[in-house]
């Protein structure tokens, strides 16, 4: 968790060192009420962090759950620790800082340790910039002096692996030194170009990972977003000035795109899918301020039926309209609990076991479990772990017209 107040923070660092022109597009604009799932992050930071040190916590039973993941891997890392460490950055004006969750030290080897909290958007460990930046701080205490150094990033509630670390030799790690103080000289120039009034000499650069936390993006005021909306849906509004000018604007048929279009098109789908969501949200809060947004109005949400009263009861109740036509037993429900709740039984049950018990329920739940999908193939970026699957089929050899009047073998 981060200085709030460090310009050029290692948990922003995939923002500033990508785009520069964000930190001065960004300064000024009122901080982001903090949404459920930050608060909750950051309650979760606070109960690793009282469970490394022995002292008392409490918590929801699925975060104590996730949370123990870490602290296992943690101390059975073992080593010199600290928890929550405040590092000064050895880059930019040398007044930048950032916190640490953990950090261990073994002989000629540092570990920098990351919790993530959050499920919706897997962090990766390799050239993880924030552990970078961590790693780089520590080193620059000169407390210890190692040769390897290895970043781990633990993430238990994304559905996949929840460790993931990359180490480097020490070498490899300063090399990027350079490579972050040449990203703040751009933020800074930007910065100096705006506060004269000029125009920015580093253009903005929109980008998934950089823009999914910034300011402006959030804020629906960053330029270059705009820009790249217009060019993915080739529209000129150019001399449009109002909502009833906006609205003829057609955006092209998908079977009229050639296909190198579409691909630009889907590249920035998820950043303007982003930026549409983060404009929306803050028009919300402007207008639960007072402020007047043309066109919209805020409603309270469509109120859903639920039941008003204990599970037994009712269904007593419901039978009694029947005149007990229909059994009380009939409007009860009963179903297996899920595989996640049932697997967090169990490793709670066969906690005092150590991992031997662990061992087995995995493998005992392999049995009684099935991996399935729907079979219909899905789009994901080239970025993305899983093989690639070619949807053509091989009929080579095959004399298909059997096939097709019934004269071949129904049994294939």
């Amino acid at each position: 968790m981060a200085n709030e107040h460090s310009l050029y923070a290692p948990s922003s660092a995939s923002r500033w060192t990508a785009c520069p022109g964000s930190v001065a597009l960004s300064m000024g604009l009122p901080p982001r009420p903090p949404s459920i799932y930050a608060q909750e992050g950051t309650q979760a930071h606070r109960v690793l962090e009282h469970a490394l040190k022995g002292e008392l916590y409490t918590g929801p039973d699925e975060m104590l759950e996730a949370v123990n993941v870490a602290y296992e891997y943690i101390k059975n890392l073992g080593g010199s620790q600290s928890y929550e460490r405040r590092l000064r950055m050895p880059y930019g004006d040398g007044e930048q800082w950032g916190t640490v969750d953990t950090t261990a030290h073994k002989p000629g080897h540092l570990h920098v340790i990351d919790y993530k909290h959050g499920a919706g958007v897997p962090v990766h460990a390799i050239e993880n910039l924030q552990g970078i930046c961590y790693a780089l701080g520590v080193l620059a205490e000169r407390v210890f002096v190692e040769e390897k150094i290895t970043i781990t990033i633990i993430q238990p509630r994304t559905g996949e692996h929840p460790i993931k670390s990359w180490t480097i030799h020490i070498d490899e790690l300063l090399s990027y030194l350079p490579f972050f103080n040449d990203a703040i000289v751009k933020a800074e120039e930007c910065i100096a170009a705006v506060a004269l009034g000029l125009e920015m000499p580093h253009p903005l650069n929109p980008g998934k990972e950089q823009c999914r936390w910034c300011p402006a993006a959030e804020t629906g005021t960053c330029p270059a977003l705009r820009d790249l909306a217009l060019t993915a849906a080739q529209a000129d509004l150019s001399g449009v000035v109002t909502i009833d000018e906006l609205r003829p604007i057609h955006l092209p048929e998908p079977t009229d795109l050639p296909v190198d279009k579409m691909a630009e098109v889907l590249a920035i789908a998820p950043i303007l899918n982003q930026w549409f969501s983060d404009v929306e949200n803050y028009a919300v809060t402007l207008m639960r301020k007072g402020s007047e947004i043309p066109g919209q109005k805020l409603v309270q949400p469509m109120a859903k039926r639920r039941w008003h009263g204990k599970d037994d009861l009712l269904a007593t109740r419901l039978s009694e309209i029947t005149g007990g036509a229909i059994p009380r037993d009939t409007f009860l429900r009963w179903s297996l609990v899920s595989i996640t709740d049932a697997t967090a039984l169990l490793r709670r049950w066969g906690k005092p076991g150590g991992e031997e018990t662990r061992t087995a329920i995995t493998e005992a739940m392999a049995f009684l479990t099935l991996r399935s999908s729907t079979g219909l193939l899905q789009m994901v970026p080239l970025s993305d772990a899983r093989p690639s699957v070619s949807p053509a089929v091989d009929f080579k050899g095959v004399d298909v017209t059997s096939i097709l009047d019934g004269s071949g073998d129904s049994n294939a």
